[in-house]
């Protein structure tokens, strides 16, 4: 798992190749992301270092390689963790998908992000 709290060069090479194909991250508001080895990218607009351990997040989930599920976008809750590390990260292992998102059924609907923000 990398997240944008980490910091280092894989986490600057990520956000530069997201910038680069039209997805600047701090310019869309986005304060915190993660990145799991199931290839799914969440983030937040929240600055999770401003809640408390423990705290859950809204959280949009963008899922790029999963069988049917490929190239979906869903709004989810994520735990802030503040004390595996030495600073505050989204703890993707604890994510429950948001209820109202789980209502949009169509694929079609899922994979537009504006659509799927609405919820956010």
């Amino acid at each position: 798992m990398m997240n944008s709290e980490s910091g280092g060069e894989k986490v600057t090479q990520v956000e530069t190749e997201l910038k680069n194909n039209g997805y600047d991250l701090k310019a869309m508001g986005i304060n915190a992301w993660g990145y799991t080895q199931d290839k799914e990218l969440l983030w937040t607009t929240i600055d999770i270092h401003s809640v408390s351990d423990g705290t859950m997040v809204p959280t949009m989930r963008y899922n790029n390689s999963s069988g049917s599920y490929n190239g979906i976008y869903t709004v989810w809750w994520c735990k802030v963790d503040e004390t595996s590390n030495q600073y505050p990260y989204l703890d993707t292992g604890h994510k429950n998908e948001y209820s109202e998102s789980s209502v949009i059924k169509e694929a079609a609907k899922k994979k537009d992000f504006n659509q799927m923000v609405q919820w956010y």
